[in-house]
C-alpha cells in the first residue's frame, strides 16, 4: 500500500444551499428601481435622451449668451458631466 502524504488529501467543502432565484430577483428590482430613479432625476432636470443639440445655430445661440451676459469670459467647453454638475448642485460646485 502506498503513503499517503498530506498534501494527497483534498479538502473538501460542503456549498451551503442559497437561494439564487430570490437573490437574482432582488438584484434585478434593485436594479430596475436605480434605473427609474435616475431616470426620474434626470427627466426633472429637463434632460432626456437624444436632446443633444450640436448645430451652428446652438453655438451663436451660446456665445450670444456669453457675449450679453455679466460672465468672465471663461467657457468651459467639454461632455454632459459638467452641465449634470452644474444642474445638480446649482451655483455651489467647484
Amino acid at each position: 500500500m502506498a503513503q499517503m502524504h498530506e498534501q494527497d488529501v483534498v479538502t473538501v467543502r460542503e456549498i451551503p444551499d442559497t437561494r439564487l432565484p430570490a437573490i437574482g430577483w432582488t438584484v434585478l428590482v434593485f436594479v430596475v428601481l436605480a434605473v427609474g430613479a435616475w431616470e426620474w432625476r434626470m427627466r426633472s432636470l429637463g434632460l432626456l435622451a437624444g436632446d443633444l443639440e450640436d448645430g451652428k445655430s446652438a453655438w451663436a445661440v451660446e456665445r450670444r449668451k456669453l457675449e450679453s451676459g455679466e460672465h468672465d469670459g471663461v467657457v468651459l467647453i467639454g461632455g454632459s458631466r459638467i452641465l449634470f454638475v452644474h444642474l445638480c448642485h446649482g451655483q455651489n460646485w467647484k
